[in-house]
């Protein structure tokens, strides 16, 4: 088992996140309740916009560990981008400081964190830039995020 898991995370070292996710789950089959490839797995589904599988697997661990800082970071990142997300299905194309606004981030630090969640919503291709205005707005994958965040909400 724990060669698999160390697979999983070289993986995850070189950014290789499918691979490293394939290495976690054979390791999972070894020990399914292993908390720490559970929580490298949700980690690793988070970084490549598998929001509603590493919620899934965050939520899970919480309700064992609630103090578990790590875990509870990803679920709050988690939920800030499912927000944004929202937002920008609901309003349509929003300029970068508008949107900035509506979803809470207000002082210089969290314009700093408001950068980095939108570096990894374009990183990831839930969200584009229209150029030639200057707006930001979902992509089709990210629609698909927000579904599915709704089914879950839905059958919870």
């Amino acid at each position: 088992m724990a060669a698999l898991y160390n697979k999983g995370l070289a993986f995850s070292n070189l950014k290789q996140y499918e691979d490293a996710i394939k290495w976690y789950d054979k390791a999972l089959e070894v020990e399914p309740r292993n908390i720490s490839i559970l929580q490298d797995k949700a980690l690793t589904l988070f970084k490549i916009g598998k929001y509603l599988e590493s919620l899934c697997i965050c939520e899970k661990l919480l309700k064992k560990n609630k103090d578990n800082t790590k875990l509870l970071d990803t679920k709050n990142n988690i939920l800030k981008r499912l927000k944004m997300l929202e937002i920008m299905k609901s309003k349509g194309p929003l300029t970068y400081s508008k949107l900035r606004v509506l979803s809470g981030f207000k002082s210089k630090n969290e314009s700093h964190d408001f950068a980095i969640i939108m570096r990894s919503l374009l990183r990831q291709s839930l969200i584009r830039l229209i150029i030639s205005e200057k707006k930001y707005e979902i992509t089709n994958q990210g629609k698909i995020q927000i579904k599915k965040s709704q089914s879950k909400a839905k059958s919870s």
